[in-house]
């Protein structure tokens, strides 16, 4: 339902653009733009924990995002961002300033696939210099709450773009860093990508996040 909603009021406002979702048929237009949409990002999340979204993105000829948002309709917080700014709710987000991992808060929501370190591993690392894993199953709220200021990193370990495209203005925006899990720039998110860190952009905390991803599982 939310899917159809959605696609509906796209092709209206924007007949021209195409539409790349997670429940539909790529749609192709002739506009040069693409809308990314995920209608549920966190379906395990449902009825257990209040963190499923709604997540968007219009992603232009080069594959960089102009404007995105994350839609939790549990708690009614609407997290927006042009090229500007982000917000959540009509206030402004800023990252935060933690520099350490110890005392940091970390997502790690999805399973790292091959060759990448398993999530065990990465729990591990990032618990032995004292920082505090969660689990929200919601990838893209994960990544909402660094761009909030409310953790510091988040991991996205899938290869589609359906949630990774919503967020690089949010945790950017914000004054945040986004990456793949080799610490490389993301070219497209409107084509398979190679996961997703999110992190409030202190180099310190970045790499290490990338450190521990790239620790092979012995």
């Amino acid at each position: 339902m939310v899917s159809l909603l959605v696609t509906e009021a796209i092709k209206e406002k924007y007949p021209q653009d195409t539409i790349y979702g997670e429940e539909e048929a790529r749609t192709e237009g002739s506009s040069g733009f693409t809308w990314v949409l995920d209608p549920i990002d966190g379906t395990q999340a449902l009825g257990m924990l209040p963190t499923s979204t709604i997540c968007l993105a219009r992603i232009n000829n080069e594959g960089s995002p102009v404007f995105s948002v994350v839609f939790n309709p549990t708690t009614k917080e609407l997290f927006y961002s042009d090229k500007e700014a982000s917000y959540v709710n009509g206030e402004k987000m800023k990252v935060s300033d933690k520099k350490d991992i110890k005392g940091s808060y970390i997502y790690l929501g999805s399973r790292m696939n091959s060759p990448f370190a398993s999530n065990g591993s990465i729990y591990n690392s990032i618990e032995e210099l004292g920082g505090k894993v969660f689990n929200i199953r919601s990838l893209a709220y994960s990544c909402a709450m660094v761009a909030f200021g409310k953790a510091e990193g988040a991991y996205i370990g899938v290869n589609t773009p359906f949630e990774a495209a919503s967020i690089k203005l949010l945790v950017e925006n914000a004054g945040g860093k986004i990456t793949d899990l080799e610490g490389k720039e993301v070219k497209r998110f409107d084509t398979e990508i190679n996961g997703l860190i999110a992190s409030n952009g202190i180099k310190s905390i970045h790499e290490q996040l990338v450190s521990f991803v790239s620790l092979k599982t012995k």
